[in-house]
């Protein structure tokens, strides 16, 4: 019990204890969706507000932080606080840049990947399709040469779409991620 009360004087250990609590809760309250339906539509009103205030103390630690540790020469501790907040605001930013550089060239290499592989997509589907129809549905009687057909053509379609439009969609993708990266 010493040793619990003397780990509750540090603003740390309450820091942390703190953050421990709102998550724990917050998984609590976001599992009772699947369990009580509309317990957890209501308490997924109350999600966004959650994920702020723990972006909220996340960052009110880190601006507890800096004022103790980077500015705590300033004397004028309204003056500490609001460097230290400029300072957490400009960290955040840089995270989400650093995250979303980090995103965008991972997702215009997925996509080039679908493209590159759509025919083996198509070819594979249209094989299952086929062997869809040669194998149990005989013994049910169902005619599944109209799905095949049918198939067989959405699918040329789509590729056909696709492999006429997937520099424009490859230009756009890079040119959304470039506005997003320039934006900040």
């Amino acid at each position: 019990m010493k040793k619990l009360d003397q780990m509750m004087e540090k603003t740390w250990f309450t820091n942390a204890l703190t953050g421990c609590i709102v998550v724990a809760f917050y998984v609590i309250f976001s599992g009772l969706k699947g369990v009580f339906g509309g317990i957890g539509t209501f308490i997924g009103y109350f999600s966004t507000i959650l994920a702020g205030v723990m972006i909220a103390y996340i960052m009110n630690t880190l601006a507890k932080f800096y004022q103790r540790t980077i500015f705590k020469k300033i004397k004028k501790e309204k003056v500490q606080w609001g460097i230290s907040v400029c300072l957490t605001v400009l960290t955040g930013l840089i995270f989400l840049l650093l995250l979303i550089g980090m995103l965008i060239p991972q997702l215009i290499g997925g996509v080039t990947q679908f493209i590159t592989n759509l025919n083996d997509y198509a070819d594979s589907f249209q094989s299952w399709i086929e062997t869809l129809g040669n194998g149990d549905t005989v013994k049910l009687s169902l005619d599944t040469t109209f799905l095949t057909d049918a198939s067989e053509t959405m699918v040329n379609k789509v590729v056909e779409y696709v492999g006429l439009n997937s520099s424009k969609i490859l230009n756009t993708s890079a040119i959304v991620g470039k506005a997003i990266m320039n934006f900040f």
